[in-house]
């Protein structure tokens, strides 16, 4: 709801139409310079303090979005998109939570299977957002008061989670703290840098093309009515993928999935690139979306197997500091990049990190070629 409406709002709120998609860019940055104090934080008090926590966070912003519209208030309009950018920072630790949960080889379909819930945000989330923007004197009020009470909902859904995995947790008094793993030794575990590459090229490259795309196709005449077709095929590819990823991943296996999202998302960028036609624009949207969702899901599960359960805080915060990163860059450099390169260009620079994902997946194929896959242990 809140990636529907912030353009939006912001547009009715800021100063300068320039400040318009700067509540969307703040749910990125939010999110990436929030997941390290995350998973520190779970890592001492547990799981579900952290996601309590962080619904807590998600009510204040949607109060104090209600706030800023209702004063005509374009800081507090900010902050409450960054509050709802730490609480998408939370969030991103429910998929390695439920990882975490089960055996290895259950990992990926576990990730797989929450990840399915983005596809009723992603059908129902723009429906509801719109039809709730003038239930009150203001307009988008109505939306952003739901988004406190779908927090809220949330917490009491959160208060009943007990976290059955190891290494996560409150500690004991009186314990002494783990050595931290260094970072050098993280990149190096099995697959943590296959993984985490993958998902963040996955996810810059989704957030430049889904930022600007409705930018570049309006410049060449689209309408209103095909931009938000795009948009809609792009929110299905991304999240309609994991429906099928548990057959996928028991298939091909998690590599090679990665390898599948890799190529999803370069044959999306050339087809991008050769053509200004609906067609294009569409085909561009969908395929990158889908090219996020396995990349995404092939990643994380690469990531959630290359740990130890002692280094599991620390190395789910390193990776999702990596791919928000990448996120938060992608969103803020999107505009940029099609002012300066064009869109033709953008997808080049798009198929250049693209073709380099493939290349690291290949070689890590390669390498564990006599390894059992992540789906095996």
């Amino acid at each position: 709801m809140d990636l529907t409406l912030s353009g939006l709002a912001g547009y009715k709120l800021a100063p300068s139409p320039d400040l318009a998609t700067v509540p969307f860019a703040l749910i990125t940055v939010g999110s990436a310079f929030t997941t390290g104090l995350t998973s520190a934080f779970m890592a001492r008090y547990g799981r579900r303090a952290g996601f309590l926590v962080g619904t807590g966070v998600a009510t204040i912003g949607g109060l104090v979005s209600v706030l800023a519209i209702d004063r005509h208030s374009f800081t507090l309009f900010c902050f409450g998109a960054l509050c709802i950018g730490i609480y998408q920072g939370c969030a991103g630790y429910y998929r390695y939570t439920a990882a975490d949960q089960v055996a290895a080889e259950y990992k990926a379909r576990a990730i797989s299977t929450v990840l399915t819930g983005g596809i009723a945000a992603a059908i129902a989330g723009p429906f509801i957002a719109t039809a709730l923007m003038n239930v009150t004197s203001h307009e988008y009020e109505g939306s952003y008061i739901l988004v406190s009470v779908l927090s809220v909902a949330t917490m009491g859904i959160v208060a009943f989670f007990k976290d059955t995995s190891t290494g996560t947790g409150p500690k004991p008094a009186g314990e002494k703290p783990a050595s931290k793993l260094p970072y050098s030794a993280i990149v190096r575990q099995p697959g943590f840098a296959t993984g985490a590459f993958g998902a963040a090229v996955g996810y810059f490259s989704m957030m430049v093309i889904m930022t600007v795309g409705p930018i570049a196709a309006a410049q060449h005449g689209h309408s209103a009515g095909e931009r938000t077709t795009m948009i809609q095929l792009h929110m299905v590819g991304m999240y309609a993928p994991a429906l099928a990823a548990g057959f996928l991943i028991r298939t091909l296996g998690v590599r090679w999935l990665q390898m599948l999202g890799t190529a999803a998302g370069i044959l999306g960028v050339i087809i991008g690139a050769s053509g200004m036609g609906q067609a294009n624009f569409i085909v561009a949207l969908s395929f990158v979306g889908v090219s996020w969702s396995l990349l995404y899901i092939s990643g994380s599960s690469l990531i959630a197997t290359s740990y130890q359960p002692k280094d599991k805080a620390r190395s789910q915060a390193f990776g999702e500091a990596l791919i928000m990163s990448a996120s938060a860059i992608g969103g803020l450099s999107a505009a940029s990049l099609l002012e300066n390169l064009g869109w033709t260009n953008l997808n080049v620079i798009m198929l250049v990190l693209l073709i380099g994902c493939g290349i690291v997946t290949v070689a890590h194929v390669v390498r564990h070629r006599p390894v059992a896959d992540a789906t095996s242990g």
